[in-house]
């Protein structure tokens, strides 16, 4: 009898091992089957569009001349032609997204595609021109859209027609959208009201060394040539 019971105890033994064997190896089976991972290595966060009143910004309608005047009343004036607008679709490439998955990073790629218009003016006797760049401008975050950070911006720039670098002269943030209050300090607030050449002028930006001044109502309003001459905006003429 005695026998017995020790074969039946060391026969139950045997199974609990021989089960306690077959967990370990199925669990060890689960910790090495890797995780299919589904992040996309690239992806497209769509298209977006200026805001309509974004160009606003841009005063120059239709085929114009507008005239600067110096110190002592000398004038020159800038072509405005709306064949000189170009427009331009622009793909805004984000940081690159870190997922872990496997014991391993992989790295995602977004992008978001925004619009841009050029208006270029020129001056004909210098052979100075102006550029403005008004664009939308995206920047990529996560694969949330409310994450997705946008802006409309303005830029002037200045070069001569035999020069391939242009120079930023200013910049401003048309159209805030959901930027951060961050990203919106900075750039320029608008000066009120200021006085250039004996004239007035509000809601004004200009740059650190006061070197050009902008505003939505008569667009450039002032600027320093290459030659260090103070112009002042005159006037604008329509040409049929």
């Amino acid at each position: 009898m005695i026998e017995l019971y020790k074969f039946r105890k060391i026969g139950v033994i045997q199974i609990l091992a021989s089960l306690m064997l077959i967990v370990s190896i199925t669990s060890c089976e689960k910790d090495n089957e890797l995780i299919v991972c589904n992040f996309e290595t690239e992806v497209d966060l769509g298209e977006f569009s200026l805001l309509q009143k974004s160009r606003q910004s841009i005063p120059y309608i239709g085929n114009q001349i507008v005239y600067f005047k110096d110190e002592l009343q000398n004038e020159i004036y800038f072509v405005f032609s709306e064949e000189n607008i170009g427009y331009a679709s622009i793909v805004h490439y984000g940081n690159l997204a870190e997922y872990e998955c496997n014991d391993s990073v992989i790295l995602q790629h977004q992008s978001a595609t925004g619009d841009a218009f050029i208006y270029n003016l020129t001056e004909p006797q210098h052979l100075l021109n102006m550029t403005l760049h008004l664009r939308l401008d995206s920047n990529t975050q996560s694969l949330e859209f409310n994450d997705l950070l946008s802006g409309d911006f303005l830029t002037l720039s200045s070069g001569t027609e035999d020069d391939n670098h242009r120079y930023t002269l200013v910049q401003t943030l048309v159209d805030r959208r959901n930027l951060s209050d961050e990203i919106v300090s900075s750039y320029p607030t608008p000066i009120e009201n200021v006085t250039l050449g004996g004239k007035q002028f509000s809601y004004v930006y200009t740059n650190e060394t006061n070197s050009a001044y902008y505003n939505y109502e008569q667009g450039i309003i002032a600027f320093t040539d290459n030659e260090g001459k103070f112009w002042v905006y005159d006037r604008s003429e329509n040409i049929e």
